[in-house]
């Protein structure tokens, strides 16, 4: 982002030199990525012009930065009231939503923000993600087993960041051979026995990405916060404009994830324009195209993400970046951290309403059986009464006549 130095220049000069702090980024392809640095020079006078009129936008004042996720329609758990037929589509996608320059924040007094006035107010906005389920990853237990065997499972994956964190105490000791109370062999047990243990495992036992939400506490109390993990330098700056550009892919204008080429295949410069048309700097959407889904009366704007993989607990970054299309500034919004909940059955719970409903049912089952139960013992009486007065009439005029048949 933008680093700023005030320095007095009146009669003097200067030599500014820039260099990396760390090591080079360490590509997936085997190449290593530098960081790229650009250097801006302003002379202006403090005394009439503050600092943050050199990046408006970036200073604006009254800005919420945070990037939020929007709750996704729950199916209700109960046994009677969870039955639907079906969910609507945007029931089962996530959808995005930030604050424009200058919206969501405390509002500055009058003239506290004379900058604001170089904002011109007509943003375009493009959506940054990179994945890093392999980062966060498991416990390695299953994976480690494996290759200790010499067996190669596509769906085993290698222990991330919170290996560590996942052992004692928080989570039970695992034995050499990979049994224990939280494996794959004791999923059902796991969160019963040890509900703060963060692994994850799938209805079939295939372990997964371990749980962020539950991470963070556990690693908060030790004072390190959670997005310290998260905003890792040493593989990625996705808290930048140009980080963002050099280091993630991006949302194309189809609402999927456009994956960035290799530096070594020239990065965005590489991509043919018959897939994309706007070059590398890709496409900016603004409130007017469909894609976003503005709202003017709250200052938000929505996207709906699509084509993003939910099937091992995935983790994803997201961020932001925002263009005053008339100055040509940019700014980006704060980092969001996003984890899917790979889908897996839940047996339903039955609560008060619903044993009240099956003790309401059952009542009304009972009374209607007692109901005919006394129904048909009143019938059977009255049809024996009706037949022994028959059978009276039927005897009462003499003596019966008796036939005898005698074979020849």
């Amino acid at each position: 982002d933008v680093e700023s130095l005030v320095i007095d220049v009146t009669h003097k000069t200067y030599y500014i030199e820039v260099v990396h702090h760390a090591e080079p980024y360490k590509a997936v392809d085997g190449q290593d990525t530098f960081a790229r640095f650009r250097l801006e020079a302003h002379v202006l006078d403090l005394a009439h012009m503050p600092i943050q009129s050199i990046n408006p936008l970036k200073n604006a004042c009254g800005w919420d930065k945070e990037i939020r996720v929007r709750g996704r329609v729950t199916q209700d758990r109960s046994v009677f009231r969870g039955f639907r037929v079906a969910l609507e589509e945007d029931a089962t996608k996530t959808v995005i939503e930030w604050f424009e320059p200058g919206q969501g924040g405390v509002r500055a007094e009058e003239g506290a923000c004379p900058w604001s006035a170089n904002i011109s107010g007509n943003f375009s906005y493009q959506v940054y993600v990179r994945e890093i389920t392999d980062e966060v990853g498991t416990s390695g237990v299953d994976f480690d087993n494996n290759e200790a065997a010499g067996i190669t499972q596509s769906w085993v994956h290698p222990g991330g960041d919170f290996t560590d964190i996942v052992k004692p105490p928080v989570c039970p000791p695992v034995k050499p051979d990979g049994s224990g109370e939280c494996t794959s062999a004791t999923c059902r047990v796991c969160p019963l026995r040890h509900p703060e243990c963060p692994k994850e495992f799938l209805t079939n036992c295939t372990e997964v990405a371990v749980n962020l939400d539950k991470i963070r506490p556990v690693i908060e109390n030790s004072l390190r916060p959670l997005g310290s993990y998260m905003k890792n330098s040493e593989r990625y700056t996705l808290w930048t404009t140009c980080g963002l550009f050099y280091t993630a892919n991006r949302i194309s204008r189809n609402r999927k994830v456009e994956i960035r080429p290799p530096d070594r295949d020239g990065g965005w410069a590489s991509v043919p324009p018959s897939l994309n048309p706007f070059g590398a700097d890709g496409k900016w959407w603004t409130a007017a195209d469909a894609l976003l889904l503005k709202d003017g009366a709250a200052g938000t704007v929505a996207l709906k993400l699509e084509g993003l993989a939910e099937d091992r607990n995935n983790v994803y970054l997201i961020n932001v970046v925002v263009r005053d299309e008339e100055t040509g500034e940019t700014a980006p919004y704060t980092l969001l951290t996003l984890q899917y909940k790979t889908a897996k059955y839940i047996p339903p719970k039955l609560e008060s309403p619903d044993i009240a409903l099956l003790v309401g049912i059952g009542s009304t089952l009972g009374v209607l059986v007692l109901a005919f139960v006394v129904a048909a013992l009143l019938v059977h009486r009255g049809r024996m009464k009706r037949r022994a007065h028959k059978h009276k009439r039927s005897g009462g005029g003499g003596a019966n006549k008796v036939r005898a048949f005698v074979p020849d």
